[in-house]
């Protein structure tokens, strides 16, 4: 299958970035201009969107990200983009990735198996097992318009995880312990009934969703190629900007110090944005 289209999310402040690095990279390359929502979360709501995390670990997240929401929907966005335009097959990446492996990933003139939805092209370490619950990163990717079309269903109505889905911390190098700790033992059954809702990181939907005893109509199909990595450097439109330590790092004492501060579930104090200042 071939790929159509390649669609670079980008930052409106990092327009030379476009210019300067990609512009010229692929004639299928066309610029997205990143949904931000480092000031204001609230700008999902402009696209059907609520935020509506599930589950202690994707609240700790959204509390300190405060670029997640308008990742999500960006992503969200060009899904949708790919079902108007009757686009089969597309290759999404973020502005953050190493350029010499996008372009020696493209000289090789890759097409996609269209028995996949979804192929995950990062180098971070991926588990060989349950990796729809330890699926990381979502800054390079190949989707079909059938794959597109499962995470646009999830996102508009995730109820299908109910009893099946739950969102814990991954069993990472960092992350194993937290399985340990009181506050994620003893957190509240998870509901998945709010609909049109961001309730996850947009990399861990991807995983949720290909969860084996999904049924086959919402069930994504991953296949894995380690070909893209990251650039080492920090300029992340997700910006985690807080005094705390990154959720999954933190033991359960700094974790009850975020649950009981401004920070922790913002949205639903009444805030725009997370109080950190930008």
């Amino acid at each position: 299958m071939e790929i159509e289209k390649i669609y670079l999310i980008n930052l409106r402040e990092k327009h030379n970035k476009w210019e300067n690095h990609f512009k010229n990279i692929d004639p299928r390359m066309q610029r997205f201009v990143a949904i931000d929502s480092r000031k204001n979360f609230r700008v999902c709501h402009d696209y059907g969107l609520r935020l509506h995390p599930v589950g202690l670990a994707s609240q700790l997240y959204f509390s300190q990200a405060a670029g997640a929401v308008g990742a999500y929907t960006s992503h969200y966005c060009i899904w949708k983009k790919m079902l108007s335009e009757n686009i089969k097959c597309a290759m999404i990446i973020e502005d953050d990735i190493i350029i010499k492996d996008l372009r020696k990933f493209l000289h090789s003139k890759p097409t996609h198996d269209p028995k996949y939805d979804f192929c995950q092209l990062n180098k971070r370490n991926h588990h060989s097992s349950e990796f729809h619950r330890n699926f990381d990163g979502f800054e390079s990717y190949v989707i079909t318009n059938r794959g597109a079309s499962k995470l646009i269903n999830a996102t508009t109505d995730s109820s299908f995880f109910n009893g099946i889905i739950e969102y814990k911390p991954p069993e990472g190098l960092y992350e194993k312990k937290l399985y340990e700790l009181d506050v994620f033992k003893n957190e509240k059954k998870q509901e998945w009934n709010t609909k049109y809702s961001i309730s996850a990181p947009v990399d861990k939907l991807a995983g949720f969703c290909s969860h084996p005893q999904l049924p086959n109509d919402k069930r994504l199909s991953i296949i894995f190629k380690k070909q893209i990595g990251l650039s080492n450097q920090i300029e992340s439109s997700i910006m985690f900007s807080h005094p705390f330590p990154t959720w999954n790092n933190c033991n359960e004492q700094q974790l009850c110090e975020i649950m009981q501060s401004e920070y922790f579930k913002y949205w639903e104090r009444g805030k725009y944005t997370s109080p950190i200042q930008i």
